[in-house]
């Protein structure tokens, strides 16, 4: 398993572009708070190897990241 280390689509796509048997799953990087993030989703979606996203919270200045309204958009329910 590989997971992201900096929060970039980039790093997420050249973690899945790895051609190494060692790495069986990802766990990416897409913007969250993006208004289209769902279209980040769908891209990514097609590789068998992305098993997760995630957002390093720790690392915003920001300590209430984690509130706001276009963090939490897509998953209220």
């Amino acid at each position: 398993m590989a997971v992201q280390a900096r929060q970039t689509v980039e790093e997420t796509k050249w973690l899945l572009a790895g051609r190494n048997d060692l790495i069986r799953g990802v766990v990416g990087w897409v913007p969250l708070i993006d208004a289209n993030v769902a279209s980040h989703l769908e891209a990514f979606s097609a590789d068998a190897k992305l098993k997760g996203v995630r957002h390093v919270l720790h690392d915003e200045p920001d300590d209430f990241y984690m509130l706001r309204d276009d963090f939490n958009r897509e998953f209220l329910f």
